[in-house]
């Protein structure tokens, strides 16, 4: 038996997880010298996240 499994780094949202059934690992990342829990875009959307990266985070 064989399970798929994926870390939160696929940038995909927790619903597409759920409807495929595909358990997922969460990492904590730091950005300015703050940690974060990498919670699939709810804390900090997808977006900013991007931005903050592009605009020098």
């Amino acid at each position: 038996m064989f399970v798929i499994t994926c870390c939160s780094t696929a940038d995909m949202d927790r619903e597409f997880f759920r409807e495929r059934e595909i358990p997922f690992v969460c990492f904590h990342y730091r950005m300015d010298g703050k940690e974060y829990h990498d919670d699939l875009g709810e804390s900090m959307p997808v977006d900013e996240f991007y931005a903050r990266i592009e605009a020098g985070a």
